[in-house]
Formats: C-alpha cells, sequence, structure tokens
C-alpha cells in the first residue's frame, strides 16, 4: 500500500538524521533515498497529490507528466481503492512532509524517479502490478469503516453507492454481513442470522419479548435486571441460577405473625 512505501521510506529518513543512529542501508545497503524512489515509482499517483499539499517546490510540468496519473477509468463518480488510500493517506500524513529538510529529500528522490522511468520497461512494470491489485471499485469493508469513522466528506462521497446507502451506526459503522450479535446468541440461543437482529440502540429481547432501555427504570426495572442476570447465569452455565420461587423467610414471617 502507498502509506506504507512511504511512510517506511520516511521512517528510515528521520533514523538517518540523528547522528549514530544505525539504520537499515548500514546493514543492507538499502537507504531512505532508495526506498523513497521504490515508492514513488510503485505508487506514482501519491506524487501530484502529496507533493503539491506539502508544499514541495518543484515544476508543474513534473507533476503532470503521464506516468504520475491516475488509470483512465470510466466512472470518474467514485473513487477506486488506489484513489481512496492514496487520499486517506496524504490527508493523514502530510504535515510529516513539510519540514524543509523532509522536503529536499523528496525533490531529490523525485528527480532519481524521473531517471529510472526513462528506463520505461521497468518502471511501467512496477506502476502496473500495483494498478492491477489496486484500480478497482471493489473498497474493502475495513477502508469504507475507516472513511466513514474518519468523517472526511470528501472522501465519503467518492465510496460506491452501495456503501453509501448500507445501513450504518454510529455505534458500528458499516456491520459485516455475516454479522452475528453475541447478545442475542447469549441472551436467547439464536444464531444471531439475517433478520434474527433487531439492532435497536438500548433495545433488548428476552425470550422473544422486545424492552426498551425506559423499562430497566424503577421497581419494574430491579425485576427485569434481576431476570436478566439469571439468564445470563444459566446460559454460561455458571452462577447465577435462579432461586426456587418459593416463599422467601420474610414472607414466612409475615404469614406467622398474621396466624398470631
Amino acid at each position: 500500500l502507498p502509506n506504507w512505501a512511504f511512510s517506511r521510506a520516511l521512517a528510515e529518513f528521520m533514523i538517518e538524521q540523528q547522528p549514530g543512529s544505525l539504520s537499515s542501508s548500514d546493514s543492507s545497503g538499502v537507504s531512505s533515498m532508495d526506498m523513497l524512489v521504490e515508492a514513488i515509482l510503485t505508487f506514482p499517483t501519491v506524487v501530484p497529490v502529496l507533493w503539491s499539499k506539502a508544499n514541495v517546490n518543484v515544476d508543474d510540468v513534473v507533476l503532470t507528466h503521464p506516468y504520475f496519473q491516475d488509470a483512465t477509468i470510466a466512472d470518474s463518480s467514485a473513487l477506486t481503492h488506489m484513489q481512496l488510500v492514496v487520499q486517506l493517506f496524504v490527508e493523514r500524513h502530510t504535515p510529516l512532509y513539510r519540514a524543509p529538510e523532509v522536503a529536499r529529500w523528496m525533490q531529490e528522490g523525485l528527480l532519481l524517479a524521473l531517471e529510472s522511468i526513462a528506463q520505461i520497461s521497468t518502471a511501467q512494470t512496477r506502476k502496473r502490478d500495483a494498478q492491477n491489485r489496486l484500480c478497482t471499485y471493489v473498497i474493502p469493508e475495513n477502508i469504507s469503516r475507516h472513511v466513514l469513522v474518519a468523517d472526511l466528506e470528501t472522501l465519503k462521497a467518492g465510496l460506491p453507492e452501495d456503501i453509501r446507502t448500507a445501513e450504518s451506526f454510529a455505534f458500528d459503522p458499516l456491520p459485516p454481513k455475516d454479522d452475528v450479535n453475541v447478545y442475542k446468541v447469549l441472551m436467547m440461543g439464536g444464531g444471531g442470522g439475517e433478520g434474527d437482529d433487531l439492532r435497536m440502540p438500548g433495545g433488548f429481547q428476552i425470550d422473544g419479548e422486545y424492552y426498551d432501555e425506559g423499562d430497566l427504570e424503577g421497581e419494574q426495572g430491579a425485576g427485569l435486571l434481576q431476570r436478566i442476570i439469571d439468564l445470563i447465569g444459566l446460559r454460561i452455565g455458571g452462577e447465577g441460577q435462579p432461586e426456587d420461587p418459593g416463599t422467601s423467610s420474610d414472607e414466612a414471617e409475615g404469614d406467622a405473625e398474621g396466624e398470631q
């Protein structure tokens, strides 16, 4: 992924700036510059977005180079997996690339990458491999959830329509299609399958009867809570077994006083 490729290079660069630090280049011969060039060649569409947003001084002719442009896609109303992760990465990480020493490192790396792009066969192979994996409108659920939770409106608008219109909750963004409600399984022994879960915030069922949070108030609520505790005890096979609903000691004393 582009965020890993560029972040790894930047982390290595920061290590190299510390006097006496042991960097990867000392043991493997791979420097932060090598990592940066590799990241640029593999994920070139990061360049126009990140370089511009980080205010790195570079000629506009370079940023408009065909190699750094997105593949031609018929449907422009939604973002591809590649575009989504690139935009997320840039939104999150741009401040790290605004330091003057980092900007100079990025400028040098871009020039070295341009030299490699001249060897078109090698560079195009790297770019094509990345595009084959990520230039798709099939967006993983975890990426979609990240966009929804991050509340980035411009990226939300680029999600596929089935994701934008899917059932979602603030407490459970984009529930998985094979969702299993562990509370339902515990309380009712149900399978938690489709249509088996009301998914109402603050609401719950006990033995097929529906309650809401208001039912937990007052004396009735105390009894209901005890019932829940007893049911959980039965389900997990431990403490909390329901007591024998026989005559309590208080009731027995009351009856004896009445007879007297």
